[in-house]
C-alpha cells in the first residue's frame, strides 16, 4: 500500500507541471538567404543570464520551428546549421501572446564568426559552446571538478568522478584539443589545477574520426580546455602537502608541460586518510570510455569483459580502519607533424588496507553463527595505453590503440567461527592486453571501414587455508588444510569490415562481414590431492574455443527528430574442446535482431526504445564440471546443460525538461529485461555454501526518476527536490527449488544551496532511503536518512567551512545514528603560498564504529565494522 501511495505521489510530480503552465507561443523558420527553408537546423532558447538551456529544438523539413509552452519572460534564442553562420537574438514572450521570429543564416566563410555573448561569460561558434570560467568563478576552486561546477548546467558527482553537462554524461575531457588522458576523466578532475585554464570548450556531435565527418555515428559531447598563455613554455603545476594526528598525511602533485608540438601531464597522489585513488570508473575512462565500450558490435558482451578483466583488483570499500594509497600518473601527446599524433599515458598505483569486522549470519537454512574477521591486503596497479593516429590523407585515417595492465594482489586474513581460529592466505595476479587496429577509407560520400581486435587475460590465484581445530569434518572430502591453485586464460579476436553507404541526406546503411575466435582456458589443483565425497574431482583441466562468422545489415536514420537503427546479424559459431562433463555439442546459428528508435521532439524531451537480442558464449569456467572453490566457506559447481544462451534486452528512457516559472524538471523511465541468465542455486552444508551455477529466464529491472530544480534568477540560490523508484526482480535457486528476489528502492533529496561570491554561504540536504527486500531469508525493510549542513564564509584570501553531517539507520530492531563535523580553512599567503586545515569527522580520530545490514537470497548478515577515524591535518599548497 505504501509503495502505491509513493507512485501515486511521483506521478503527481509529473501532472502539476501542466497545470500550472502558461501558454505562450514563439514560432518562426529558419532559412539561408535565397529564403530556402533549412531542414533540421537546431534552435534553442537560452536564459539571459547565464546561457543556460531552456528548451532546444530542430526545425522540420521546411526548417520551421514552435515553443508552445514557455514561460512568460525574456530569452536568447540561438539557431545554427552546418556550413552556416550561428545568429543569436534576444525576444520577449508575454502571456496568450504569439511572437513570430525568423532567421536568415549566412554561409561561413573560411573561418567561422564568433557570436559572443561576453556580458554573459559565453561564446557560440558552431557545436561549441565556449565558457569563460573567470566570470563564474566563486573564489577557492582548487581542482577542475570544483571549477567545471561553477558553470551553468554543469554536474559533478565527486564520489564517483563523473561529470554531466545538461544532462548527457561525459567521458571524455580534452587538454588543447589532444586526449591526452585517454578518456580518463577521473584523474583530471580531481588531481588538475583550476589555475590556468583560459576557457573551456562544450563540445557536442564530436567525433575523434574526422574523416567521418556526414555520418552520425555518435552524438557524444566532449569537454576541451584551454590553456592561459602563461602555461606554455614552460613547466607549470602545484604540491599540495599536509599532515596531522595519528600520522594521517595527504600528498597531491602536478605538472604541466605545453609546447609548440608535444604536451606532457604528471600527477602524483598518495594518502592514508581512506580516500581510493582507482575506482571502477577510472578502469572503465583508461580503456578508451563508456561510450567507446558500447559502441561495438555487442556492447554487452564488451562491457562484461571489461568489468570481469578488473573485477578481482578493484576493491571499493570504504569499510577500512587503515588505508594507504598512492599513485603516479604519467600522460604525453606528440604531433611530430600534422599527420601524425602519438599519444602515451601510464598509471602506476600501490595500496595497503586493513580490514576489522564482527559479522553474523542467518542462513535461510536456519544456520546462525556469528565471525570475527580482520583483513590485511596489498594490491598493485601498472597501466600503459599508445595511440597512434596516421593521416596520410583526407581520405584515409589508419590508428592504432594498445593497452597493458598488471595488477597483483596479497591477501591475509585471520576468522574465528565457534572458536576456531581460521587462517587464509589469497595471492592474485592478472595480465590484460588489448590492440586495435582501425582503418577508414573515405569513398566520396560512404566510407570503408577496417577494424582488427585482439584482447588476452590471464588470471593466476594462489589461495591458502588453514584451521586450528577440523572446519570441514570430511565433508566434500576436503582436507582440513589446503593449498588451491587456479589458472585462467581467455582470448577474443575479430576482425569486422563494413560500408557505409550513404543513401540520402537522413538515411545511409550499414553493411558489415566478420570473423571471430574466442578461447578460454581453465587449470585448477588441489594441495594435498582430493575427490569430493560427490564423485567431483578438485583438480581440473578445461579448455574451450568458438570460432565465428557473421554477417550484419543495418539501416539508419540519424537526421530528423525521429532517427533509428533497424538491423540484424546472422551468426555462425563452431564450438570445439575438452570439458570433464559431456555437453550437447555442434554448430550453432542464430539470427539476432536489433532495434533502436530515438525521438526528439526537442533537445529537452526526447523518448528511447531499444531491443536487442545476443548469443552469449560461456567460458570454460563457467561450464566446467566438479566442484571449485571459492573461498573456505564456499564451493561452486555447474549444471549450465548448453554451450550458448540467447538473451534479449528492452529498455525505455523518456526524459523531459523545462522549465516552469524558473523550474526545471527532469524524469527518466527505463526498463531492461534478460532471458537465459546464469544463476546461483544454493544449498548448505554445514558452514559451507555449495553453489551449483545454472539458468533462469526472468530477470527485470524497473526504474523511474524525476527531479524538480529551481534557480533562481535574481540571487545565487538554487534549490532541487529528487525522487526516485527502482523495482529489480533476480530469480534464484535454494535446493533446486527456484525462488526470487525482489527489491524495491525508494530514495527522495532535497537540496537548497547559496552561492554568492563573496560572504557567507548554506549548503542544507536531507535525503531518505527506503529498501524494500521479499522473497528472501528475512523479508525487512531497511530506513536510512541522512542530514547534511554546511556554512563556509567566502573572503578575496580566505575560505572558511564547517559541516554537520546525521545519519539515522533502521532495520527491524537494528537502529544507529552517527554525528560527523567536518572543517575546512584555506588562507593565501600569496598568490603561489597558501595555508590549509582540513579536518574530517573530527569527533571520531581515534576510532569509528558503525553497524549496517546486508540482505541477500538466502542468508542476512550483520555487520560492525571499523571504519577509517577522522582526521584533522595542517599543511601547504605551492604553485610554481
Amino acid at each position: 500500500m505504501k509503495t502505491r501511495l509513493y507512485l501515486l505521489l511521483l506521478g503527481a510530480l509529473l501532472l502539476v507541471p501542466e497545470l500550472l503552465w502558461a501558454q505562450t507561443l514563439l514560432s518562426g523558420r529558419v532559412r539561408d538567404t535565397s529564403g530556402r527553408g533549412l531542414p533540421f537546423a537546431s534552435v534553442r532558447v537560452l536564459h539571459p543570464r547565464d546561457s543556460s538551456l531552456v528548451s532546444g529544438m530542430t526545425t522540420t523539413e521546411q526548417g520551421a520551428y514552435r515553443f508552445d509552452q514557455l514561460p512568460q519572460g525574456s530569452y536568447l534564442v540561438r539557431t545554427s546549421f552546418t556550413g552556416y553562420e550561428t545568429e543569436i537574438r534576444r525576444v520577449m514572450l508575454f502571456r496568450s501572446r504569439p511572437v513570430v521570429l525568423d532567421f536568415t543564416l549566412r554561409e561561413e566563410g573560411r573561418e567561422l564568426r564568433e557570436l559572443v555573448v561576453r556580458a554573459q561569460g559565453v561564446r557560440v561558434k558552431g557545436d561549441t559552446t565556449i565558457y569563460s570560467p573567470s566570470f563564474y568563478r566563486k573564489g577557492g576552486e582548487r581542482n577542475l571538478g570544483e571549477l567545471l561546477e561553477t558553470l551553468p548546467g554543469v554536474r559533478v558527482d565527486h564520489e564517483q568522478s563523473t561529470l554531466t553537462i545538461n544532462g548527457k554524461p561525459i567521458r571524455k575531457i580534452l587538454m588543447e584539443s589532444h586526449d591526452i588522458f585517454q578518456g580518463n576523466t577521473a584523474v583530471p578532475l580531481k588531481n588538475l589545477s583550476a589555475d590556468g585554464v583560459q576557457s573551456i570548450e562544450v563540445i557536442d556531435n564530436y567525433s575523434e574520426y574526422s574523416i567521418l565527418d556526414g555520418f552520425r555515428t555518435s552524438n557524444e559531447t566532449v569537454v576541451n580546455l584551454r590553456m592561459d598563455d602563461k602555461m606554455r613554455g614552460r613547466i607549470r603545476g602545484e604540491t599540495e602537502l599536509l599532515g596531522g594526528l595519528s600520522s594521517k598525511y595527504q600528498l597531491k602533485g602536478n605538472g604541466l608541460l605545453i609546447g609548440r608540438k608535444a604536451m606532457i601531464s604528471s600527477i602524483l597522489s598518495g594518502n592514508n586518510i581512506g580516500r581510493q585513488v582507482l575506482t571502477t570508473s577510472d578502469v572503465i575512462n583508461m580503456n578508451g570510455g563508456l561510450s567507446s565500450i558500447i559502441s561495438g558490435e555487442n556492447p554487452r558482451e564488451a562491457m562484461q569483459r571489461t568489468l570481469s578483466s578488473y573485477q578481482a583488483f578493484l576493491d571499493a570499500r570504504s569499510n577500512v580502519y587503515q588505508r594507504d594509497n598512492g599513485l603516479l600518473s604519467l600522460n604525453s601527446s606528440i604531433n611530430p607533424s600534422p599527420k601524425i599524433r602519438l599519444q602515451w599515458s601510464g598509471l602506476f598505483g600501490l595500496e595497503a588496507y586493513r580490514l576489522r569486522s564482527r559479522d553474523r549470519y542467518d542462513y535461510l537454512s536456519g544456520l546462525s553463527y556469528e565471525d570475527s574477521m580482520r583483513e590485511r591486503q596489498r594490491r598493485r596497479h601498472l597501466m600503459t595505453g599508445l595511440r597512434l593516429s596516421l593521416q596520410p590523407s583526407s581520405l584515409f585515417n589508419l590508428i592504432y590503440s594498445g593497452r597493458l595492465y598488471l595488477g597483483g594482489s596479497r591477501q591475509n586474513l585471520s576468522s574465528s567461527i565457534f572458536s576456531n581460529p581460521l587462517k587464509v592466505r589469497d595471492d592474485d595476479d592478472l595480465l590484460t592486453t588489448e590492440h586495435s587496429l582501425v582503418g577508414i577509407r573515405r569513398i566520396g560520400k560512404h566510407s570503408l571501414n577496417l577494424a582488427l581486435e585482439s584482447s588476452y587475460t590471464g588470471t593466476k590465484s594462489d589461495y591458502g587455508f588453514s584451521p586450528e581445530r577440523p572446519f570441514y569434518s570430511g565433508l566434500m572430502g576436503l582436507p582440513e588444510g589446503y593449498r588451491y591453485a587456479q589458472r585462467q586464460q581467455l582470448q577474443h579476436h575479430t576482425a569486422r569490415l563494413s560500408w557505409l553507404y550513404r543513401l540520402s541526406p537522413s538515411y545511409f546503411v550499414r553493411l558489415a562481414l566478420g570473423a571471430g575466435y574466442d578461447a578460454s582456458c581453465l587449470e585448477a589443483s588441489l594441495d594435498p590431492r582430493a575427490q569430493s565425497a560427490e564423485g567431483g574431482s578438485f583438480d581440473q583441466q578445461h579448455w574451450l574455443e568458438h570460432r565465428s562468422l557473421e554477417a550484419g545489415l543495418q539501416l539508419h536514420r540519424d537526421r530528423g527528430a525521429l532517427t533509428f537503427t533497424l538491423g540484424a546479424r546472422l551468426q555462425r559459431l563452431l564450438p570445439e574442446g575438452k570439458l570433464s562433463r559431456p555437453l550437447p555439442s555442434g554448430r550453432e546459428t542464430a539470427l539476432l535482431p536489433t532495434l533502436k528508435l530515438n525521438y526528439r521532439l526537442s533537445t529537452t524531451h526526447f523518448a528511447l526504445l531499444e531491443h536487442d537480442h545476443a548469443l552469449e558464449i560461456y567460458a570454460a569456467d563457467q561450464l566446467a564440471g566438479g566442484y571449485r572453490i571459492n573461498s573456505y566457506k564456499s564451493l561452486s559447481s555447474s549444471s549450465v546443460d548448453r554451450l550458448y544462451a540467447r538473451s534479449s534486452r528492452t529498455m525505455l528512457i523518456h526524459v523531459l525538461m523545462y522549465p516552469l516559472y524558473g523550474f526545471q524538471i527532469t524524469n527518466v523511465l527505463s526498463w531492461e529485461q534478460s532471458k537465459h541468465s546464469l544463476v546461483d542455486d544454493y544449498r548448505q552444508q554445514g558452514l559451507v555454501s555449495i553453489i551449483d551455477r545454472r539458468t533462469a529466464s526472468g530477470a527485470y529491472s524497473l526504474s523511474w526518476m524525476s527531479a524538480l530544480e529551481q534557480k533562481f534568477l535574481f540571487m545565487p540560490l538554487n534549490a532541487k527536490l529528487e525522487g526516485m523508484y527502482m523495482r529489480r526482480h533476480t530469480p534464484y535457486y535454494q535446493t533446486q527449488r527456484l525462488s526470487s528476489l525482489d527489491v524495491d528502492l525508494l530514495r527522495f533529496k532535497g537540496r537548497l544551496t547559496t552561492f554568492y561570491k563573496h560572504g557567507l554561504n548554506a549548503d542544507l540536504s536531507v535525503e531518505h532511503l527506503r529498501t524494500a527486500y521479499r522473497n528472501v531469508s528475512v523479508k525487512s525493510e531497511v530506513y536510512s536518512t541522512d542530514y547534511r549542513a554546511a556554512l563556509s564564509w567566502r573572503s578575496p584570501k580566505l575560505h572558511a567551512e564547517a559541516a554537520l553531517r546525521y545519519r539515522d539507520f533502521r532495520q527491524s530492531s537494528l537502529h544507529t545514528k552517527q554525528i560527523y563535523y567536518d572543517c575546512t580553512l584555506r588562507y593565501e599567503l600569496s598568490s603561489k603560498l597558501s595555508l590549509e586545515l582540513v579536518g574530517q569527522d573530527i569527533l571520531h580520530t581515534n576510532e569509528r564504529v558503525q553497524t549496517d545490514i546486508h540482505i541477500g537470497p538466502y542468508l542476512t548478515s550483520t555487520r560492525t565494522m571499523y571504519y577509517m577515524p577522522g582526521h584533522l591535518m595542517l599543511g601547504l599548497k605551492v604553485k610554481y
